[in-house]
């Protein structure tokens, strides 16, 4: 599991997945609300994979 970096949140943001019921840790635990669905879960996982806590903040 790869920890999560401060622009976490923006890059969830970026995918239209903000709002929804899950919340992260630092370390890269991610809890996973009990409405979403496999899709949204897949989504957010996405987003985590792909996510690279060292990047600086775009702009």
């Amino acid at each position: 599991m790869k920890k999560i970096g401060e622009h976490f949140a923006q890059e969830v943001e970026a995918a239209g997945l903000a709002g929804l019921p899950f919340a992260w840790g630092d370390d890269g635990e991610i809890e996973f609300g009990k409405s979403l669905t496999q899709a949204q879960i897949d989504s957010i996982v996405a987003v985590y994979d792909a996510h690279d806590p060292s990047a600086q903040a775009p702009g």
